[in-house]
């Protein structure tokens, strides 16, 4: 049985396998499995915000259900308890993006959701009931002590209401499947390298409508300030460094979904 025909619990752990939360930056974790044996990761994080003395747990993109209990095990050991997660956010309402929705809900009775109309509207078929439901028509541009954070709508990438996190105080843009990639056999290291860009095309030409809609979500990524460090996207590797630049520039450039679609039928006529 090959790889491409397991399901994501049929894959075998391996020794090499990394575990317990992995650090970013101070205050935010990647808490999700990393599984060698799939080329498809799904990273959950945890952000700790702190101000005026206080302090605030927001998950961003709770995850798979194959990944639950590792994901428990993550946030248990950095903050204590479920209970302690006080927000969540939500890119879009795909079951390997939102799966734990409802054990977060579960944990914390008071908890506050934060996702985009479009994305609610498919997200209630779950039938989650957190605390408070904050719904996003589009950017929120004020930063305070509040919401030290904003909203970046990527529409179509690659559903309609998809809505990326900023956290201005790290400069990392929590991207949800946008600069998402399939890793290389074995190779779930945290941080992308310059060779795991072919991963994140593949995944792209497979999953993005068109050129036009990442090259969209990229000028809105280039207008960010202050300039974004990192990308955490759902799948696959962190970019940082200079490689934020050059993917971004690869991806205004990318041929996905419909552009090579039309091109094979421009070459059967």
């Amino acid at each position: 049985m090959s790889n491409e025909n397991k399901s994501p619990n049929e894959f075998e752990e391996t020794p090499e396998a990394p575990e317990g939360p992995q650090r970013v930056v101070d205050d935010c974790w990647m808490v999700g499995r990393r599984n060698p044996g799939s080329t498809l990761q799904c990273n959950t994080y945890m952000r700790t915000f702190r101000q005026l003395g206080g302090h605030r747990n927001l998950c961003i993109d709770p995850g798979s259900r194959f990944d639950f209990d590792t994901i428990k095990s993550n946030v248990s050991q950095l903050i204590g308890d479920m209970r302690e997660v006080h927000g969540m956010t939500i890119n879009h309402q795909d079951p390997d993006v939102a799966g734990n929705a409802g054990y977060f809900c579960n944990s914390n009775p008071d908890i506050e959701m934060m996702v985009s109309e479009e994305v609610w509207r498919l997200l209630q078929h779950m039938r989650l009931k957190p605390g408070n439901l904050r719904l996003s028509k589009g950017r929120t541009r004020s930063i305070s002590s509040q919401q030290p954070f904003q909203f970046v709508p990527t529409p179509f990438c690659h559903f309609r209401g998809a809505m990326a996190l900023y956290d201005p105080e790290h400069r990392i843009l929590y991207s949800g499947d946008l600069f998402g990639g399939l890793n290389r056999p074995g190779k779930v290291h945290l941080l992308a390298t310059e060779d795991d860009w072919a991963g994140i095309a593949q995944f792209h030409q497979i999953y993005m409508p068109s050129r036009e809609v990442l090259r969209h979500a990229v000028r809105e990524i280039l207008s960010l300030k202050p300039k974004v460090e990192i990308i955490a996207p759902q799948h696959g590797h962190i970019i940082t460094g200079d490689l934020v630049g050059l993917f971004l520039d690869k991806m205004h450039e990318l041929p996905v979904g419909y552009d090579l679609l039309a091109s094979e039928w421009d070459s059967q006529n």
